[in-house]
Parts: C-alpha cells; sequence; structure tokens
C-alpha cells in the first residue's frame, strides 16, 4: 500500500480465480487472509505504519519509506502516533543537513529519556544530546600518551615509504630517471642523518 509520497510495501494479492468474486467475507481477518494473503497482525501493523507515513510525509524526506516509519511505531505503540509524528518532526528540525534515516531515527529513539509519559520537551532534548554525540570529534587516544604518538608517527612514516618504494610504477620511474631518484633518495637520508644528529645533541656526553 502507499500513502501519499510515502512508500509502504503491498501485500501479494490473491488472484481471481482463486475465490469466487461473489464471496462474502464474514470478518475482516478473514478478508486479509483470502484476498491478500497475510495475517490480520500484519494488516494491523501496515494500517498503523500507513497512518504514520501520511502524517510525517510532509515533514522531512520527500519519500518515506517503510524502515523509516517501523522505527517510530514502538513511540506510536506506546505514547500514540502524535508522539511518533513529533518525534520525527524534531528529528528533522535538529538534524539540519544531516539526512533522517531508518538509523538515525532507531539510534535516536534509543537516546529516549525512560519513563511511562510522553514529554516533547524532553524527547527534543534528547534528539539534540544524541545528535551533538554523532557529531562530536573522534577521542585521540595519543594525545596524551607521547609514547604511543610516537610509535603512531613512526608507523605511519615506515608504512608510507616501504608502500612507496616498494611500487613497481615508482622503481619504473625511477629507472626512467636515475639522476633525479638519486638526488630524491639522497634528500631522503639526509634528512634521516638530521633526525640521527639531533639525537646524538640530546644525549647526555660522558664527563671524564
Amino acid at each position: 500500500m502507499s500513502a501519499g509520497s510515502s512508500s509502504i510495501s503491498a501485500p501479494r494479492k490473491t488472484p481471481a480465480s482463486s475465490y469466487s468474486s461473489t464471496h462474502t467475507f464474514k470478518t475482516f481477518d478473514e478478508y486479509v487472509e483470502v484476498r491478500w494473503q497475510i495475517s490480520p497482525a500484519q494488516a494491523y501493523r501496515w494500517i498503523s505504519e500507513w497512518r504514520i507515513a501520511v502524517a510525517i510525509s510532509p515533514i522531512g524526506e520527500k519519500n518515506v519509506n517503510e524502515s523509516q516509519v517501523r522505527e517510530l511505531m514502538p513511540i506510536a505503540t506506546r505514547h500514540g502516533p502524535e508522539a511518533a509524528v513529533a518525534m520525527y518532526a524534531a528529528l528533522v528540525q535538529e538534524a539540519r543537513e544531516r539526512r533522517v534515516t531508518a538509523t538515525l531515527i532507531k539510534g535516536a529513539v534509543a537516546a529516549l529519556p525512560a519513563g511511562d509519559g510522553w514529554d516533547a520537551d524532553a524527547a527534543a532534548e534528547a534528539v539534540r544530546a544524541y545528535l551533538a554525540d554523532l557529531d562530536a570529534p573522534e577521542p585521540d587516544p595519543v594525545k596524551d600518551d607521547p609514547d604511543a604518538a610516537w610509535k603512531v608517527q613512526a608507523d605511519r612514516l615506515r608504512s608510507s615509504v616501504s608502500k612507496t618504494v616498494r611500487r613497481r610504477t615508482f622503481l619504473d620511474n625511477a629507472r626512467s630517471h636515475p639522476a633525479e631518484a638519486r638526488e630524491f633518495v639522497t634528500e631522503l637520508v639526509e634528512e634521516l642523518q638530521g633526525v640521527l644528529r639531533a639525537l646524538a645533541e640530546e644525549e647526555p656526553q660522558d664527563q671524564e
């Protein structure tokens, strides 16, 4: 089924030849099971999702998909469809240029404060805190650890030099430009020797 600009999966329709066109269904449950080959529970779930999709489709994404709506259903089930719509609206407003995906909705829902009642202001604050955590820079594990910082820097330099000089294209170009290659290697060696000289100057001198 589809709702406006939302996209909700449609059930399979039973071929007309499978039952009489004059067949009278006694209940809605029988109708969806025979006519659409789905369980009543699934039909009711789709109806609930469809209502949420209709409500949120004008707010954010032009094409609201089933996975996005499904992540809002826990709120709709506990607090009502209005709460689910308010949650989505708050997420769209605070996300700014970030795309409101099903994964983003799921994380925001998980970040909501525990409690039986629905507090729109508390939910909006939880959404802001959740998005702020996502935008926070990754912690630098070597920032305050000189030993770890040295290891990272040395490993990066060693890896970069090793990978470069072992590339076939680099060796081929070096053979094609032997003078430039020797000059480059000499410069590189001189830079490393400069490090060794600096270390030697820092070493304490033995006193006779």
